[in-house]
Protein backbone atom coordinates (compact mmCIF):
# COMPACT_ATOMS: atom_id res chain seq x y z
CA UNK A 1 0.00 0.00 0.00
CA UNK A 2 1.44 3.42 -1.26
CA UNK A 3 1.07 6.57 0.76
CA UNK A 4 0.52 4.74 4.29
CA UNK A 5 4.42 5.41 5.66
CA UNK A 6 7.59 6.79 5.23
CA UNK A 7 9.38 5.60 2.44
CA UNK A 8 11.05 2.47 2.50
CA UNK A 9 15.14 2.19 2.77
CA UNK A 10 17.20 -0.24 0.72
CA UNK A 11 17.86 -2.51 4.03
CA UNK A 12 14.17 -2.29 4.49
CA UNK A 13 12.88 -3.14 0.84
CA UNK A 14 15.77 -5.92 1.18
CA UNK A 15 14.18 -7.42 4.37
CA UNK A 16 10.51 -7.43 2.86
CA UNK A 17 11.62 -9.55 -0.30
CA UNK A 18 13.75 -12.10 2.20
CA UNK A 19 10.18 -12.33 4.03
CA UNK A 20 7.94 -12.95 0.79
CA UNK A 21 10.33 -15.67 -0.58
CA UNK A 22 9.98 -17.26 2.75
CA UNK A 23 6.10 -17.27 2.49
CA UNK A 24 5.76 -18.10 -1.36
CA UNK A 25 8.32 -21.31 -0.19
CA UNK A 26 6.43 -22.18 2.97
CA UNK A 27 3.08 -21.72 0.49
CA UNK A 28 4.91 -23.79 -2.24
CA UNK A 29 5.91 -26.08 0.18
CA UNK A 30 2.65 -26.64 2.02
CA UNK A 31 0.79 -27.14 -1.29
CA UNK A 32 3.43 -29.98 -2.19
CA UNK A 33 2.76 -31.83 1.12
CA UNK A 34 -0.96 -31.81 0.35
CA UNK A 35 -1.09 -32.69 -2.82
CA UNK A 36 1.24 -35.69 -2.58
CA UNK A 37 -0.98 -36.36 0.56
CA UNK A 38 -3.60 -36.61 -1.67
CA UNK A 39 -2.08 -38.47 -4.40
CA UNK A 40 -1.45 -41.27 -1.65
CA UNK A 41 -4.94 -41.15 -0.76
CA UNK A 42 -6.68 -41.39 -4.24
CA UNK A 43 -3.05 -44.60 -5.39
CA UNK A 44 -4.26 -46.31 -1.93
CA UNK A 45 -8.03 -45.74 -2.90
CA UNK A 46 -7.40 -47.40 -6.57
CA UNK A 47 -5.56 -50.23 -5.39
CA UNK A 48 -7.84 -50.83 -2.83
CA UNK A 49 -10.62 -50.95 -5.64
CA UNK A 50 -8.82 -52.86 -8.09
CA UNK A 51 -8.10 -55.67 -5.72
CA UNK A 52 -11.68 -55.53 -4.68
CA UNK A 53 -12.95 -56.04 -8.37
CA UNK A 54 -10.06 -58.78 -8.89
CA UNK A 55 -11.00 -60.50 -6.06
CA UNK A 56 -14.66 -60.35 -7.40
CA UNK A 57 -13.80 -61.40 -10.51
CA UNK A 58 -11.27 -64.70 -9.56
CA UNK A 59 -14.57 -65.37 -6.86
CA UNK A 60 -16.81 -65.50 -10.61
CA UNK A 61 -14.03 -67.41 -12.21
CA UNK A 62 -14.01 -70.20 -9.48
CA UNK A 63 -17.88 -70.22 -9.13
CA UNK A 64 -18.43 -70.48 -12.89
CA UNK A 65 -16.39 -72.72 -12.54
CA UNK A 66 -17.61 -75.28 -10.06
CA UNK A 67 -21.67 -75.32 -11.97
CA UNK A 68 -20.25 -75.49 -15.66
CA UNK A 69 -20.52 -78.73 -17.49
CA UNK A 70 -18.37 -77.49 -20.11
CA UNK A 71 -15.56 -75.17 -21.22
CA UNK A 72 -17.95 -73.24 -23.24
CA UNK A 73 -20.34 -72.81 -20.45
CA UNK A 74 -18.08 -71.81 -18.40
CA UNK A 75 -16.90 -69.12 -20.23
CA UNK A 76 -19.74 -67.95 -21.88
CA UNK A 77 -21.46 -68.09 -17.92
CA UNK A 78 -18.05 -65.97 -16.75
CA UNK A 79 -18.15 -63.52 -19.69
CA UNK A 80 -21.80 -62.98 -18.87
CA UNK A 81 -21.02 -62.43 -15.37
CA UNK A 82 -17.94 -59.84 -15.93
CA UNK A 83 -20.22 -57.79 -17.78
CA UNK A 84 -22.99 -57.21 -15.61
CA UNK A 85 -20.44 -56.12 -12.85
CA UNK A 86 -18.46 -53.84 -15.75
CA UNK A 87 -21.80 -52.33 -16.76
CA UNK A 88 -22.76 -51.19 -12.99
CA UNK A 89 -18.83 -49.91 -12.69
CA UNK A 90 -19.74 -47.54 -15.80
CA UNK A 91 -23.06 -46.04 -14.95
CA UNK A 92 -20.86 -45.42 -11.21
CA UNK A 93 -18.30 -43.68 -13.32
CA UNK A 94 -20.50 -41.71 -15.76
CA UNK A 95 -22.58 -40.15 -13.27
CA UNK A 96 -21.92 -36.90 -11.78
CA UNK A 97 -24.33 -37.07 -8.85
CA UNK A 98 -22.37 -39.97 -7.10
CA UNK A 99 -25.43 -42.50 -7.67
CA UNK A 100 -26.60 -45.18 -9.70
CA UNK A 101 -29.87 -45.23 -11.31
CA UNK A 102 -31.27 -48.83 -10.41
CA UNK A 103 -34.02 -48.53 -13.46
CA UNK A 104 -30.97 -48.21 -15.91
CA UNK A 105 -29.26 -51.36 -13.94
CA UNK A 106 -32.30 -53.27 -14.46
CA UNK A 107 -33.50 -52.16 -18.21
CA UNK A 108 -29.29 -52.64 -19.14
CA UNK A 109 -30.08 -56.62 -17.86
CA UNK A 110 -33.53 -56.62 -19.63
CA UNK A 111 -32.35 -55.21 -22.47
CA UNK A 112 -31.99 -59.11 -24.58
CA UNK A 113 -35.46 -59.55 -23.25
CA UNK A 114 -38.33 -59.65 -24.94
CA UNK A 115 -41.28 -60.02 -21.98
CA UNK A 116 -39.43 -58.17 -19.36
CA UNK A 117 -41.49 -54.66 -17.40
CA UNK A 118 -40.09 -52.49 -14.77
CA UNK A 119 -42.62 -50.58 -12.80
CA UNK A 120 -42.42 -47.95 -10.52
CA UNK A 121 -40.24 -45.22 -8.86
CA UNK A 122 -36.41 -44.85 -9.73
CA UNK A 123 -33.87 -44.49 -6.78
CA UNK A 124 -30.22 -44.13 -7.31
CA UNK A 125 -27.76 -46.37 -5.18
CA UNK A 126 -24.53 -46.09 -4.11
CA UNK A 127 -21.58 -46.63 -6.48
CA UNK A 128 -19.70 -49.09 -3.93
CA UNK A 129 -23.00 -51.71 -4.07
CA UNK A 130 -23.96 -51.23 -7.48
CA UNK A 131 -21.95 -53.82 -9.10
CA UNK A 132 -23.07 -56.79 -6.66
CA UNK A 133 -26.58 -55.00 -7.26
CA UNK A 134 -26.26 -55.63 -10.84
CA UNK A 135 -24.91 -59.51 -10.56
CA UNK A 136 -28.08 -59.90 -8.49
CA UNK A 137 -30.16 -58.56 -10.84
CA UNK A 138 -28.18 -60.70 -13.37
CA UNK A 139 -28.33 -64.08 -12.13
CA UNK A 140 -31.97 -63.94 -11.43
CA UNK A 141 -32.65 -62.98 -15.27
CA UNK A 142 -30.47 -65.74 -16.31
CA UNK A 143 -32.03 -68.16 -14.44
CA UNK A 144 -35.61 -67.10 -15.76
CA UNK A 145 -33.85 -67.09 -19.43
CA UNK A 146 -33.16 -70.29 -18.86
CA UNK A 147 -35.44 -72.16 -16.26
CA UNK A 148 -38.10 -69.89 -15.86
CA UNK A 149 -40.71 -67.52 -17.30
CA UNK A 150 -38.20 -66.09 -20.15
CA UNK A 151 -37.53 -69.89 -21.07
CA UNK A 152 -40.48 -70.55 -23.29
CA UNK A 153 -42.16 -68.23 -25.74
CA UNK A 154 -45.46 -67.25 -23.16
CA UNK A 155 -44.20 -66.24 -19.94
CA UNK A 156 -43.63 -62.95 -18.35
CA UNK A 157 -41.23 -61.26 -16.25
CA UNK A 158 -42.55 -58.28 -13.83
CA UNK A 159 -40.20 -55.91 -11.52
CA UNK A 160 -42.14 -53.79 -9.12
CA UNK A 161 -40.43 -51.08 -7.60
CA UNK A 162 -42.09 -49.24 -4.54
CA UNK A 163 -40.84 -47.06 -1.28
CA UNK A 164 -41.13 -48.85 1.99
CA UNK A 165 -40.16 -46.63 4.59
CA UNK A 166 -37.05 -45.08 3.93
CA UNK A 167 -35.87 -47.31 1.65
CA UNK A 168 -37.06 -49.31 -1.65
CA UNK A 169 -38.66 -52.58 -2.05
CA UNK A 170 -38.36 -54.30 -4.91
CA UNK A 171 -40.76 -57.62 -6.37
CA UNK A 172 -39.62 -59.73 -8.95
CA UNK A 173 -42.57 -61.63 -10.17
CA UNK A 174 -42.48 -64.31 -13.10
CA UNK A 175 -45.93 -65.71 -14.71
CA UNK A 176 -46.84 -68.14 -17.61
CA UNK A 177 -42.82 -70.17 -17.79
CA UNK A 178 -42.86 -73.70 -16.84
CA UNK A 179 -43.87 -75.59 -13.59
CA UNK A 180 -41.26 -74.64 -10.86
CA UNK A 181 -39.75 -76.59 -7.82
CA UNK A 182 -37.43 -75.56 -5.45
CA UNK A 183 -33.83 -76.35 -6.25
CA UNK A 184 -32.37 -79.24 -4.91
CA UNK A 185 -28.86 -77.54 -4.15
CA UNK A 186 -27.77 -74.86 -3.59
CA UNK A 187 -26.17 -72.82 -6.27
CA UNK A 188 -24.03 -69.63 -7.00
CA UNK A 189 -27.27 -68.11 -7.90
CA UNK A 190 -29.06 -68.66 -4.98
CA UNK A 191 -26.41 -68.40 -2.78
CA UNK A 192 -25.87 -64.81 -4.10
CA UNK A 193 -29.16 -63.88 -3.17
CA UNK A 194 -29.27 -65.32 -0.06
CA UNK A 195 -26.09 -63.43 0.92
CA UNK A 196 -25.47 -60.79 -1.19
CA UNK A 197 -28.52 -58.89 -0.29
CA UNK A 198 -28.28 -59.01 3.58
CA UNK A 199 -24.45 -58.35 3.53
CA UNK A 200 -23.62 -56.39 0.91
CA UNK A 201 -27.45 -54.39 0.36
CA UNK A 202 -27.95 -54.58 3.99
CA UNK A 203 -31.43 -55.16 2.92
CA UNK A 204 -33.67 -58.45 3.15
CA UNK A 205 -35.03 -61.08 0.85
CA UNK A 206 -37.59 -63.72 -0.07
CA UNK A 207 -37.47 -66.23 -2.13
CA UNK A 208 -40.95 -68.21 -3.22
CA UNK A 209 -40.40 -70.62 -5.71
CA UNK A 210 -44.38 -70.82 -6.34
CA UNK A 211 -45.52 -73.39 -9.23
CA UNK A 212 -46.17 -70.46 -10.73
CA UNK A 213 -43.68 -69.46 -11.03
CA UNK A 214 -40.88 -67.63 -8.67
CA UNK A 215 -41.31 -64.38 -6.59
CA UNK A 216 -38.76 -62.37 -5.32
CA UNK A 217 -39.02 -60.10 -2.84
CA UNK A 218 -36.30 -57.31 -1.50
CA UNK A 219 -35.94 -54.58 0.74
CA UNK A 220 -32.88 -52.41 0.20
CA UNK A 221 -32.47 -49.72 2.99
CA UNK A 222 -32.00 -45.64 2.37
CA UNK A 223 -28.61 -45.75 3.59
CA UNK A 224 -26.99 -47.46 0.50
CA UNK A 225 -29.56 -45.40 -1.72
CA UNK A 226 -26.79 -42.57 -1.27
CA UNK A 227 -29.63 -40.68 0.16
CA UNK A 228 -31.50 -39.95 -3.39
CA UNK A 229 -35.14 -39.01 -2.71
CA UNK A 230 -37.71 -41.50 -4.45
CA UNK A 231 -39.72 -39.86 -6.68
CA UNK A 232 -43.30 -41.25 -8.56
CA UNK A 233 -43.49 -41.20 -11.76
CA UNK A 234 -39.74 -41.05 -12.39
CA UNK A 235 -37.84 -42.92 -14.82
CA UNK A 236 -39.31 -46.23 -15.62
CA UNK A 237 -38.69 -48.84 -18.38
CA UNK A 238 -42.75 -50.32 -19.56
CA UNK A 239 -43.66 -53.50 -21.10
CA UNK A 240 -45.50 -51.89 -24.11
CA UNK A 241 -42.07 -50.15 -24.79
CA UNK A 242 -40.55 -53.51 -25.87
CA UNK A 243 -41.20 -54.75 -29.39
CA UNK A 244 -42.19 -58.28 -29.49
CA UNK A 245 -39.62 -60.01 -31.92
CA UNK A 246 -41.84 -59.41 -34.91
CA UNK A 247 -41.97 -55.61 -34.80
CA UNK A 248 -38.04 -55.71 -35.03
CA UNK A 249 -35.91 -54.80 -38.28
CA UNK A 250 -35.28 -58.16 -39.90
CA UNK A 251 -31.66 -59.48 -38.86
CA UNK A 252 -29.34 -59.30 -41.52
CA UNK A 253 -28.70 -62.63 -43.17
CA UNK A 254 -25.24 -64.22 -42.31
CA UNK A 255 -24.98 -63.84 -46.76
CA UNK A 256 -25.63 -60.10 -46.16
CA UNK A 257 -23.06 -59.52 -43.12
CA UNK A 258 -20.36 -61.15 -45.65
CA UNK A 259 -20.83 -58.44 -47.62
CA UNK A 260 -20.25 -55.97 -45.45
CA UNK A 261 -16.88 -53.95 -45.10
CA UNK A 262 -15.70 -52.69 -41.51
CA UNK A 263 -13.03 -50.52 -40.01
CA UNK A 264 -11.98 -51.99 -37.02
CA UNK A 265 -9.83 -49.11 -34.94
CA UNK A 266 -8.01 -50.62 -32.01
CA UNK A 267 -4.30 -50.16 -30.63
CA UNK A 268 -4.20 -53.31 -28.52
CA UNK A 269 -3.26 -56.19 -30.96
CA UNK A 270 -4.87 -58.83 -28.73
CA UNK A 271 -7.97 -56.99 -28.22
CA UNK A 272 -8.48 -56.52 -32.13
CA UNK A 273 -8.01 -60.33 -32.90
CA UNK A 274 -10.75 -60.65 -30.09
CA UNK A 275 -13.02 -58.53 -31.36
CA UNK A 276 -12.21 -59.85 -34.98
CA UNK A 277 -13.45 -63.33 -33.89
CA UNK A 278 -16.83 -62.23 -32.76
CA UNK A 279 -17.20 -60.26 -35.83
CA UNK A 280 -16.62 -63.49 -37.82
CA UNK A 281 -18.85 -65.57 -35.64
CA UNK A 282 -21.48 -63.33 -36.99
CA UNK A 283 -21.12 -63.36 -40.15
CA UNK A 284 -18.98 -60.51 -40.85
CA UNK A 285 -15.80 -61.74 -42.99
CA UNK A 286 -14.27 -58.08 -44.22
CA UNK A 287 -12.82 -56.36 -41.34
CA UNK A 288 -10.01 -53.99 -42.02
CA UNK A 289 -8.27 -53.54 -38.85
CA UNK A 290 -5.83 -50.53 -37.99
CA UNK A 291 -4.02 -49.14 -34.69
CA UNK A 292 -4.12 -45.24 -34.92
CA UNK A 293 -5.97 -42.45 -36.10
CA UNK A 294 -3.52 -41.37 -39.30
CA UNK A 295 -4.26 -45.57 -40.94
CA UNK A 296 -7.62 -44.79 -39.99
CA UNK A 297 -8.34 -41.59 -42.31
CA UNK A 298 -5.95 -43.43 -44.90
CA UNK A 299 -8.21 -46.21 -45.16
CA UNK A 300 -11.40 -44.18 -45.05
CA UNK A 301 -9.90 -42.50 -48.17
CA UNK A 302 -8.68 -45.36 -50.19
CA UNK A 303 -12.22 -47.09 -49.46
CA UNK A 304 -15.31 -46.42 -47.89
CA UNK A 305 -16.30 -48.87 -45.58
CA UNK A 306 -19.78 -49.51 -44.59
CA UNK A 307 -19.76 -49.02 -40.65
CA UNK A 308 -16.83 -48.52 -38.15
CA UNK A 309 -15.99 -49.84 -34.85
CA UNK A 310 -14.04 -47.16 -33.11
CA UNK A 311 -11.57 -47.59 -29.78
CA UNK A 312 -11.36 -44.13 -28.13
CA UNK A 313 -8.22 -44.23 -26.39
CA UNK A 314 -5.29 -44.51 -28.64
CA UNK A 315 -1.76 -44.84 -27.94
CA UNK A 316 0.10 -41.99 -27.01
CA UNK A 317 -2.65 -39.89 -25.75
CA UNK A 318 -3.97 -40.19 -29.42
CA UNK A 319 -8.01 -40.57 -29.87
CA UNK A 320 -10.21 -41.63 -32.77
CA UNK A 321 -12.25 -38.37 -32.53
CA UNK A 322 -10.87 -37.19 -35.66
CA UNK A 323 -12.14 -40.12 -37.14
CA UNK A 324 -15.40 -40.58 -36.24
CA UNK A 325 -15.82 -36.76 -37.27
CA UNK A 326 -14.99 -37.76 -40.59
CA UNK A 327 -17.16 -40.94 -40.62
CA UNK A 328 -20.02 -38.68 -39.33
CA UNK A 329 -19.34 -36.42 -42.59
CA UNK A 330 -19.58 -39.48 -44.91
CA UNK A 331 -22.67 -40.85 -43.20
CA UNK A 332 -21.00 -43.83 -42.28
CA UNK A 333 -22.40 -45.54 -38.61
CA UNK A 334 -19.89 -46.65 -36.33
CA UNK A 335 -19.94 -47.70 -32.69
CA UNK A 336 -17.47 -46.40 -29.91
CA UNK A 337 -15.89 -49.43 -28.11
CA UNK A 338 -14.26 -48.50 -25.04
CA UNK A 339 -13.73 -48.38 -20.82
CA UNK A 340 -13.90 -44.63 -20.72
CA UNK A 341 -16.33 -42.07 -21.37
CA UNK A 342 -16.45 -41.65 -25.19
CA UNK A 343 -15.45 -37.87 -26.05
CA UNK A 344 -18.81 -35.62 -27.19
CA UNK A 345 -19.48 -35.65 -30.70
CA UNK A 346 -21.48 -32.84 -32.91
CA UNK A 347 -25.03 -33.53 -33.36
CA UNK A 348 -25.79 -34.86 -36.93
Amino acid sequence: MRGTSRPWIAEEHQIASEVWSILVNSERSALIQKTTRQQKMLINELNHRVRNILTLIRSLSRQSRATAETIDDFVETLEARIEAVANAHSLAVERPDSYVSICTILSLEAEPHDRVEVLGPDAGLRPDVAPIFALVVHELMTNAAKYGALSNATGRVAIDLSPVGTGLKIQWRERGGPPVTAPKREGFGSSLLQNAVPNELRGTIDVDYRESGIVVEMTIPQDVLSGVRIVPGAQRLQAENIRPPSERPQEQTQQTRSRLRCLLVEDSFVISMDTMRIMNEVGLTSVQTVMNATEAMQAIDAERPDFAVLDVSLSGDETSLEVAKRLLELGVPFAFVTVTCPPRLPHS
